[in-house]
């Protein structure tokens, strides 16, 4: 019987602390009255993807703690939507061009999670 033990490894183990505590924080900007008025522009449809952005990737972490291929798919997922989306709220609350910096943020963020992910890769299930 060949077990092979999971080590996490300080990178990986460091990014999931900061992504829940950072998830944790996301919860509470719609409970937030400057943050809502800044974006009462978006419509009724921003606080409610806020909180489902903020459980979904709650989840998203526990499931890479737990070693679930499915939680890295979603990761990505979350990742590029979640930017783009940050992107338009940006850019309906100032007018500046953030395209420049959405799109090194995403290819910055996804590439980290990618070069952490990808080195433990034969431990997820």
């Amino acid at each position: 019987m060949n077990v092979m033990k999971k080590d996490r490894g300080l990178f990986l183990t460091i990014m999931l602390i900061l992504a829940f505590f950072w998830a944790l924080v996301s919860i509470l900007v719609p409970s937030d009255p400057d943050r809502m008025q800044q974006s009462a522009g978006l419509g009724k449809w921003y606080p409610p993807f806020v909180y489902f952005n903020s459980f979904s990737n709650l989840f998203i972490v526990w499931g890479i703690w737990t070693w679930k291929k499915l939680a890295v798919y979603l990761n990505f997922i979350s990742l590029i939507v979640g930017s783009w989306i940050s992107f338009l709220v940006v850019r309906n609350i100032s007018p500046d061009s953030y395209l420049i910096p959405t799109i090194f943020g995403t290819i910055l963020s996804v590439g980290l999670w990618f070069w952490v992910i990808y080195r433990k890769w034969k431990y997820f299930e």
